[in-house]
């Protein structure tokens, strides 16, 4: 089955007009040096610490290829510690992968050719359990579709350099509606988020959400900031060249 629209097919691209009325810009990365980031910053969402999260975000893979082997949607880092989504490919599947307070873990659902070249809506929840534990869950346009339990350490970090579509590898492909949480939303919570492939603003459905990009700056900005619509953490763009930037390309 091809998670998509609820019917078995995934949406395809915008078109610069789009199907979800609600859905603003999109962010198009190059696939090698662009970045949105914020660095050294005590109010950036932060995994490096105990507790839950959540992240959601819409992306899609460029026209006519899947996504890379290390596509990332964001990285958190401070000094050696890390934790970060990306994706690993295997022929044409992609799956869901990264890395936790420094512990890796990777998804054995596959997300199919078709999938990727749309535009789909892709979450993940961590839940932090007794003795170093977390419970990580994978969601694809709303559906939960893997669960993994990995053991971890105790992270106090209070400063973090923080990136959307980037990190040790940069995206290849559009993301938009990236949304960071402090605690872990429910499958309940999740599939309200996707809304039947139309969105909902995650304000509406998340219990909390600490920072929010739905990316309202016009199309086609190569630089400036990506605003955090929560005020918490706003990105500076750099590094980008048209066609590359905010663009109306959007599920």
């Amino acid at each position: 089955m091809v998670l998509g629209n609820g019917i078995g097919v995934p949406f395809t691209k915008g078109g610069g007009g789009g199907r979800g009325s609600r859905f603003q810009q999109s962010i198009y990365y190059d696939g090698a040096a662009d970045k949105c980031e914020r660095a050294s910053s005590s109010t950036a969402w932060n995994p490096l610490v105990d507790g839950n999260l959540t992240f959601s975000c819409w992306a899609r893979s460029i026209d006519t290829k899947e996504f890379s082997n290390g596509d990332q949607l964001w990285h958190v880092v401070d000094g050696t510690d890390s934790s970060q989504l990306n994706f690993s490919i295997t022929g044409t599947d992609a799956y869901l992968e990264g890395r936790s307070r420094n512990v890796g873990f990777v998804s054995t659902y596959a997300i199919n050719s078709a999938t990727q070249k749309a535009w789909s809506m892709y979450s993940v929840t961590i839940v932090q359990q007794r003795r170093g534990a977390q419970a990580v869950k994978f969601y694809v346009n709303g559906a939960l579709v893997d669960t993994k339990t990995i053991s971890n350490t105790t992270l106090t970090n209070s400063s973090v350099d923080f990136s959307l579509g980037s990190g040790t590898d940069t995206l290849r492909g559009y993301i938009c509606e990236a949304v960071f949480s402090n605690y872990a939303a429910s499958d309940a919570e999740i599939l309200a988020l996707y809304n039947s492939g139309v969105g909902a603003h995650p304000t509406s459905v998340l219990a909390s959400v600490h920072s929010y990009y739905p990316v309202t700056e016009a199309a086609g900005q190569t630089s400036g900031t990506i605003a955090d619509a929560m005020g918490n953490a706003d990105l500076t763009m750099s590094n980008f060249s048209a066609p590359n930037g905010t663009s109306n390309e959007r599920p």
